[in-house]
């Protein structure tokens, strides 16, 4: 349920608030047409209901917003290499995953070689999508974190483009969102493999 309002009202609020609309239009139409006096006050009602619907979704940034918010944010500040974006953005303890989880780089090593990598090409790189959503293991942890699933696409040097699939998992730091574990899910519908981190 709070799910639901959270995505029809803060997140999404517009098809709501159209429902809302057309609500009020049949029902002032119903009573023009000889309906109760009493059903002049619902059409108002409806329309400031929908209005309110409107006001609640562009003034509350929900933490699904915040995170892709975050996620593109971060993809901007590779390229160009914006490093102080990076550096709020990555949590002390970041790690690079494999598609079955196993980390291949952490930590301080794991900051450096992205803005080595970052600052070293000209990339041209595009956000395909972002689907964000609480973690599976539900719980505390789904208040306080979200995975971030990216598709990017991007074009080096050679101007090929090649899509890749990304898990950003992300945690609430006090006001702020850290990122702190990068999932490479694939690369070109591949299997990524460690040998391509240069």
């Amino acid at each position: 349920m709070a799910e639901g309002f959270v995505h029809f009202v803060l997140e999404s609020p517009w098809p709501l608030a159209v429902v809302l609309g057309i609500a009020a239009a049949a029902v002032q139409v119903v009573v023009l047409r000889g309906g109760k006096k009493k059903q002049l006050a619902v059409p108002p009602v409806l329309l400031l209901a929908a209005i309110g619907v409107l006001a609640a979704g562009y003034a509350v940034e929900t933490a699904n917003e915040a995170v892709d918010r975050h996620t593109r944010a971060l993809v901007a500040a590779t390229a160009p290499l914006d490093r102080s974006v990076i550096d709020a953005s990555l949590a002390d303890d970041v790690r690079l995953l494999d598609p079955t989880g196993a980390v291949w780089m952490s930590g301080r090593s794991l900051r450096d070689r992205l803005a080595s990598i970052a600052g070293a090409r000209e990339l041209d790189q595009r956000v395909v999508s972002v689907d964000v959503q609480p973690p599976a293991s539900g719980g505390v942890s789904a208040r306080m974190e979200r995975v971030a699933v990216l598709e990017l696409r991007t074009r080096d040097a050679s101007g090929v483009p090649i899509l890749s699939s990304w898990a950003l998992h992300w945690r609430e730091n006090g006001e702020a969102w850290e990122l702190f574990d990068v999932q490479w899910l694939s690369l070109g519908g591949q299997t990524p493999d460690r040998s391509l981190i240069p």
